[in-house]
């Protein structure tokens, strides 16, 4: 890819617990280009949220990022200054807005509190901005809306109030944290669409992380499969969904349900996603896999390239012998 807008590289992210390091993120890479969208998808446990707030630096007091570079247009944001970037060239949608949003501030006032912030206008046009973005992405009367706290809105709306504050400096990057759990399938469309469309009007690319492949194969054009902190997988959505390279891929897209295979029982992936004070050794996805050999076990295996635009690390591409 030329000239990613984010390029991360070998991100590792290390938290203390007990006296003890955890790395609930390791060795992940992957890169998003100018106006383009990835999806980063995987269980719960995956380490994709964690992979989120690295890249803007939003971490607690016990974490740090270990090693690794976070390229954003060429400046290195596991190093750099995050004030002038947060809102203003990076955007985040969080996954629960009534945790994320203030509970005792009005709407509108968070909404417009970045451009005020980064000096971007005057108050006054400040809010006439904020009202304008409640607005577009799909507020009816958004000046009496933006009077409102969190808690008189329902969860759809609270969404949209998230989205409008990302949004509205217009930043090059909006990284989305499963923006459309716990809404129900209209809402969910209608705040995918107002993604879609914000994305072609102010030209933002976007990072989409979510658990849900239905709404990976509607809007991304290239996919990471992350899991237990690792990246097993990565593939445009075509390859992804016609000939998924890893055995944990496989079991995300059976467990899928079909609209017209009403009789058969819903496939789920045996066991879950280990925590991080208890990676095994090797892949990681060995415990749960029905393919697994003893290499699998022991060595982590290496990412192999499938075809110019997937790749796949698992041990079953080198015959299940070391490369």
């Amino acid at each position: 890819m030329n000239n990613p807008l984010l390029q991360v590289e070998g991100l590792t992210t290390a938290f203390r617990a007990g006296g003890a390091l955890i790395r609930p993120v390791q060795d992940v890479s992957f890169s998003v280009a100018q106006g383009g969208a990835l999806g980063i998808v995987g269980e719960s446990g995956s380490g994709k949220s964690v992979t989120a707030l690295s890249i803007l630096r939003l971490l607690p007091d016990t974490a740090r990022i270990e090693t690794g570079r976070i390229l954003f247009d060429g400046t290195d944001l596991a190093t750099a200054g995050m004030t002038s970037v947060r809102g203003r060239d990076i955007g985040m949608v969080f996954q629960e807005p009534m945790t994320s949003l203030n509970p005792v501030l009005r709407v509108g006032d968070q909404v417009a509190e970045s451009l005020t912030l980064h000096n971007i206008c005057p108050p006054a046009e400040a809010r006439a901005r904020a009202i304008d973005m409640l607005r577009r992405v799909g507020l009816s009367d958004p000046e009496r809306r933006a009077q409102d706290y969190p808690h008189q809105m329902s969860g759809g709306m609270r969404q949209r109030v998230m989205i409008a504050g990302a949004l509205v400096c217009r930043p090059r990057l909006l990284i989305a944290d499963e923006p459309t759990t716990a809404l129900d399938v209209t809402i969910q469309a209608q705040i995918l669409d107002i993604l879609r469309r914000m994305r072609a009007e102010l030209g933002t690319a976007i990072v989409l992380i979510t658990h849900d492949l239905g709404v990976i194969a509607e809007f991304v054009e290239s996919v990471v499969v992350m899991y237990a902190g690792r990246v097993v997988e990565r593939a445009d959505v075509a390859s992804l969904f016609r000939n998924p390279g890893h055995p944990y891929t496989t079991g995300l897209l059976r467990a899928v349900p079909r609209l017209h295979d009403v009789q058969r029982r819903l496939y789920q992936i045996p066991g879950n996603v280990p925590p991080p004070t208890r990676f095994p050794p090797g892949c990681r996805f060995a415990p749960r896999c029905a393919e697994a050999r003893p290499i699998c076990t022991e060595h982590v295996p290496p990412e192999i390239a499938l075809s110019p635009s997937q790749s796949a690390a698992c041990w079953k591409h080198t015959g299940f012998a070391r490369p």
